[in-house]
C-alpha cells in the first residue's frame, strides 16, 4: 500500500497538488493507517472540480476534524450527529461587519443570551426610526412596532354641558406626530341630535368626516359614521383646534382623543 508522498523540500511552501486518487490515500488518515507525517505546512491542497473531501462521524457523533489556531493549541473541532438534512455553518470573517447567519430562515436559537456590547445594535431592516420592540402574541415574536401615544382634550368636567362653536379648546403640538385614530367620548349622552366635532390644525380641517356620537351612545367608536384623517400629519408647534359643530341635547363631560406616534 502506498504511502503519502513524502516532501523533501523543508517546508519551503511550494505548492503541492493532488488528484482524485490521491484523495484516497489523504482518506487513510482518518482510518488509523500508516500515512507519512511529511510536513505540509504552508502548502496548498489542491482538490480538483467535482472531487469531494467527506468528514463522517461514528455512532458517537465524533469527527476527526480540527482546525488550530495559529501559534497556540485553540481549536476549531467540528462533530456531527444524526442530521436530518444537510446544514451549513456560515463563519463570519475576522474583520468588518461580522454576522452570524441561520441558513434556514425558521431556525431558532433557543436559550442563549444575546450579549451586547457597547455600540452593537439588534437591527430590524423593517423599522422606522422610533420604534420599540413589543411583543406580538398572535405570532409569538417580539416586532417593532410604533411606540403609540394618546393625547386627550378634556372639556370641563363630568357635570359640564357642552356648548356649540368654534375654537373651544387650543393647544399646541410638543413634536411631530403621526395621526392614526381619533374619538369622542361623552358622561350624558344625547337624548336628541347627534354631536359633532371637527379638529383643526393651524385654522385647515384634518377631518373630511367629522367626529359624531349617535343618539343615546357615549362613544363614537360605536357611530353609524366613523371619522375619517384627511391629514394625519401633525407639526410641532402646530396650532390644534377642536370647533363643537353640533351638541345634541343635554350632553355633558366631552372627552377628545389623539392617538398616534411621533415623528423623530
Amino acid at each position: 500500500m502506498a504511502n503519502w508522498p513524502e516532501k523533501t523540500d523543508c517546508c519551503v511552501g511550494t505548492c503541492v497538488k493532488f488528484g482524485a486518487p490521491d484523495l484516497r490515500r489523504y482518506g487513510r488518515l482518518f482510518n488509523n493507517q500508516n500515512v507519512n507525517n511529511a510536513c505540509y505546512s504552508c502548502s496548498t491542497v489542491c482538490i480538483q472540480e467535482c472531487n469531494e473531501v467527506e468528514f463522517q462521524a461514528g455512532a458517537c457523533g465524533v469527527s476527526a476534524l480540527y482546525f488550530q489556531s495559529c501559534g497556540n493549541c485553540f481549536k476549531y473541532r467540528i462533530a456531527t450527529s444524526a442530521l436530518a438534512a444537510d446544514r451549513v455553518i456560515t463563519l463570519p470573517v475576522a474583520t468588518g461587519a461580522d454576522s452570524f447567519v441561520f441558513n434556514c430562515a425558521t431556525a431558532t436559537l433557543t436559550s442563549k443570551t444575546v450579549d451586547l456590547a457597547s455600540c452593537n445594535t439588534i437591527l430590524d431592516t423593517c423599522a422606522s426610526t422610533g420604534d420599540v420592540l413589543q411583543y406580538n402574541a398572535t405570532c409569538c415574536a417580539y416586532q417593532s412596532q410604533a411606540l403609540r401615544e394618546t393625547f386627550f382634550i378634556r372639556f370641563g368636567n363630568n357635570c359640564t354641558a357642552v356648548a356649540t362653536g368654534n375654537g373651544q379648546y387650543e393647544f399646541q403640538m410638543p413634536y411631530c406626530f403621526t395621526l392614526t385614530d381619533v374619538y369622542a367620548t361623552v358622561a350624558t349622552a344625547s337624548s336628541c341630535g347627534l354631536p359633532s366635532i371637527q379638529i383643526q390644525q393651524n385654522a385647515l380641517d384634518i377631518l373630511s368626516t367629522a367626529i359624531t356620537l349617535d343618539i343615546c351612545e357615549k362613544t363614537s367608536r360605536t357611530a353609524v359614521t366613523a371619522p375619517v384623517i384627511s391629514d394625519n400629519t401633525l407639526d410641532i408647534n402646530g396650532v390644534i383646534t377642536f370647533d363643537i359643530d353640533a351638541v345634541g341635547t343635554g350632553v355633558t363631560g366631552l372627552v377628545i382623543y389623539l392617538i398616534g406616534y411621533q415623528r423623530f
